[in-house]
């Protein structure tokens, strides 16, 4: 039985991710290794990124760890704005919060309460939300 799955899916300046269940290592090296995949894509040129994270439970120790380091590097890559959609439960969104605060970077962080309203943020910003078809990783 799998622990955690990621959906993701991309348009020509964004991407969508959906996390349900309780992220380890292996779905954290996955993601960050799709990411990184995307960036190249990007040619250093700025763009968005919807997380949904209302079926996320935690994320462990070390795979929160290598998150923060992940956010920076996007950062660092053209990450310039992230519409997150919360968990529903409040240790979950503490643990987002808290992940979100200690990221030195320029990008801009918004909770959104909905895909829709996390699409018409990026919209509004200048940035495609064409989604093409998910991709699904499980761990």
């Amino acid at each position: 039985m799998s622990t955690c799955n990621i959906h993701i899916s991309t348009s020509s300046n964004a991407m969508c991710v959906e996390f349900e269940g309780i992220q380890d290592g292996l779905a954290t090296a996955k993601y960050v290794e799709e990411v990184a995949r995307f960036c190249d894509g990007m040619n250093d040129k700025p763009w968005a990124r919807i997380i949904d994270l209302r079926q996320w439970v935690l994320t462990i120790p070390e795979s929160n760890q290598a998150m923060i380091a992940s956010l920076r590097e996007d950062g660092q890559n053209g990450l310039v704005l992230e519409a997150i959609i919360p968990p529903i439960t409040s240790l979950g969104r503490w643990q987002v919060e808290k992940t979100m605060a200690s990221v030195a970077s320029d990008t801009r962080f918004e909770f959104v309460a909905s895909i829709d309203e996390a699409k018409t943020l990026l919209q509004e910003q200048g940035f495609d939300t064409d989604f093409g078809p998910s991709t699904m990783f499980i761990s």
